[in-house]
């Protein structure tokens, strides 16, 4: 499944993102900030917990 997902080129995956962003803005409007607010805060999360170890090991090996 991720073998196949990965042959796309990223710039059509990217597209795709965008494309189905709009749509999911379109169609739910005022509500996509309700539906969608949970999958963003774990998106952020995330991006914290890399941030922080990745500053430390890259000042400890420098």
């Amino acid at each position: 499944m991720f073998a196949r997902f990965f042959k796309i080129p990223l710039w059509q995956r990217t597209a795709a993102g965008f494309a189905l962003g709009i749509l999911a803005g379109l169609i739910l409007r005022e509500k996509a900030a309700v539906w969608l607010q949970p999958i963003g805060d774990v998106y952020l999360n995330l991006i914290r917990m890399v941030v922080a170890p990745l500053v430390l090991f890259t000042i400890a090996s420098s």
